[in-house]
C-alpha cells in the first residue's frame, strides 16, 4: 500500500534529496524481507529436493513476474492514463506475497529429510 502514496509524492515534484530519502526507505523495506526470504523459501521444500525446487521455483517466478513487469507497468500506465499506475502491480504483488507468507507452516522442529 506504500508504493502508491510514495509514487504520487515523487510525481508531484520531489527534490533530489527527497528522491534519495525515498530510495533509502525502499532499500530498508526490501532488506527486511531479502534476509529471511531465502530461508523461508528453503523451508518450503524437503531437504533432498530443496536445491532443485528452490532454484527452479525462484527462477520461474523471477522470469514470469519480473520479466513481464515492464510490459505490465507500461500497460497499466496507458490503460489508467496515470504515471503512477504501475504501483498497482507492486501493491498486488505485496498482497499475494503476504497471503503466501501467512500460509507457510513452521518447520523448525521437524526432522530434516
Amino acid at each position: 500500500m506504500l508504493p502508491y502514496p510514495i509514487f504520487s509524492y515523487l510525481v508531484g515534484g520531489a527534490s533530489y534529496t527527497e528522491l534519495i530519502l525515498v530510495q533509502i526507505l525502499f532499500a530498508i523495506l526490501i532488506s527486511m524481507f531479502s534476509g529471511p526470504g531465502p530461508a523461508a523459501i528453503a523451508e518450503i521444500f524437503p531437504t533432498r529436493t530443496r536445491s532443485t525446487w528452490m532454484t527452479s521455483g525462484y527462477a520461474l517466478a523471477v522470469a514470469i513476474f519480473g520479466g513481464f513487469a515492464p510490459f505490465i507497468s507500461v500497460w497499466l500506465i496507458s490503460t489508467f492514463n496515470s504515471p503512477i499506475a504501475h504501483s498497482f502491480y507492486l501493491v498486488a504483488a505485496a498482497i499475494v506475497s503476504t497471503i503466501v507468507i501467512w500460509t507457510l507452516r513452521e518447520t523448525a522442529h521437524e526432522e530434516l529429510g
